[in-house]
């Protein structure tokens, strides 16, 4: 059997232990028979008395629990029970269940289950602050081109638009994090897409930086957004650059990888089938386990008050989560971090190239258009926009409310 059986006589010593015992105390058959049951747990650095050990002793009832055993790293579940005949208690068996890897999919799921209670909540903010946003923004706009260039107030009024755009960035990222901002997926080889990018990466870490790129000879295709994939890269860019305040080097490498039921077993995530791996490796500060652990919650930061939000790694979390990716952290403290991401493969697809077309001129001034907004302040805002522009609006509160009004006006 894979649990450790012990049987405990009522002078609290060893009667008897199974193979998986012996393995477990890591200790011989005939060194452990006999020796008192305490003494044994001390060998491997348990030095206070078991508890539901303790409870059957004095009740003589069946007791369970749980138990980390630091020197193995290890969390077992201890089920204790009298043995009896008859009415006379001739001791106790104890049977220790390695429930480490249990464990470890009990945190996953509790961070897990945070993260997607936070993504909700962040959505449901970002949503109602980009309604307050585009009010801002509209009005703004219509003030701004009431205003002649030379208006003392216009240089105050693009402050307050700028600031507005800024904020509308951060909500686009809360949006991200959430996984509620729509992506654009098409197919994409990966090795363009950091050849593209990788100009902007370079302004992006500085001169005291070497960008090194490490590109698979493998087309690796996938279905992506593009512009999502880039912000994930730029994320782990400016992650990578603040871990090297004195300079050092950044490695961006592709490659192919199998996700195997190994894989999944050991990390506890992930589904079998072949991926596109991108690894940014820096050597900087690194990190230590605890830091690991908290590194893609949103707002944590180790940064100091003013020099990051916190949402840089959650939102490259939440991008390839909706990618039905995965991202995992490999660091220790004064030895540089690397992040994996692996993202699914196309096995068949088709890239179509198109030539864009030149765009129509706009038409506007003199159509009617119908909008169906829930937000009062900005179903105005909307209006009086469009009102301005020459057009004719008819305004509707709801679905319903929309297809009433269209009814009604549908031969204008």
């Amino acid at each position: 059997m894979n649990e450790t059986i012990i049987l405990i006589d009522n002078e609290d010593k060893v009667v008897k232990v199974n193979r998986t015992g012996t393995v477990f105390f890591n200790k011989p058959y005939v060194d452990i028979i006999k020796q008192p049951i305490n003494d044994l747990f001390r060998s491997i650095g348990i030095h206070q008395e078991i508890q539901p050990l303790a409870l059957v002793k004095h009740s003589g009832t069946y007791e369970e629990g749980e138990m980390f055993f630091p020197e193995k790293s290890m969390w077992c579940f201890v089920t204790v029970a009298p043995a009896w005949d008859d009415k006379t208690l001739l001791g106790t068996v104890c049977i220790l269940t390695d429930i480490t890897q249990l464990k470890k999919l009990e945190g996953q799921l509790r961070h897990a289950q945070k993260m997607e209670a936070i993504g909700t909540l962040a959505g449901g903010i970002a949503h109602d602050f980009n309604n307050i946003l585009n009010i801002i923004m509209g009005y703004g706009s219509l003030v701004q081109d009431s205003l002649g260039e030379d208006h003392p107030s216009r240089a105050q009024l693009n402050e307050v638009l700028t600031a507005a755009e800024r904020a509308a960035n951060l909500t686009k990222r809360l949006l991200a994090f959430s996984r509620k901002q729509v992506a654009d997926l098409k197919p994409l080889l990966i090795n363009e897409s950091v050849i593209g990018i990788k100009k902007m990466l370079s302004r992006i870490i500085g001169e005291d930086i070497e960008l090194i790129t490490d590109l698979s000879d493998n087309k690796m295709l996938i279905m992506a957004d593009g512009g999502q994939i880039e912000q994930v890269l730029m994320n782990l860019t400016t992650n990578a650059r603040d871990a090297m305040p004195k300079g050092g080097s950044l490695t961006i490498r592709t490659g192919l990888f199998e996700i195997d039921d190994r894989f999944v077993e050991a990390n506890g995530y992930g589904e079998p089938g072949m991926y596109a791996r991108i690894s940014t490796t820096d050597t900087g500060v690194g990190m230590d386990e605890e830091t690991q652990k908290k590194m893609f919650e949103p707002f944590f930061t180790t940064k100091e008050i003013g020099k990051g939000t916190g949402l840089g790694l959650s939102i490259a979390y939440g991008i390839i989560k909706q990618h039905k990716g995965f991202i995992n952290i490999s660091s220790e403290a004064g030895k540089g971090t690397t992040f994996n991401i692996y993202l699914p493969l196309l096995q068949e697809a088709h890239i179509e190239y198109r030539e864009s077309e030149d765009a129509s001129p706009l038409k506007g001034g003199i159509e009617t258009i119908l909008i169906a907004e829930d937000d009062a302040a900005v179903r105005d805002m909307s209006r009086i926009v469009l009102e301005s522009f020459g057009y004719s609006v008819i305004i509707a509160e709801d679905g319903e409310d929309a297809i009433a009004k269209f009814t009604e006006n549908r031969d204008k």
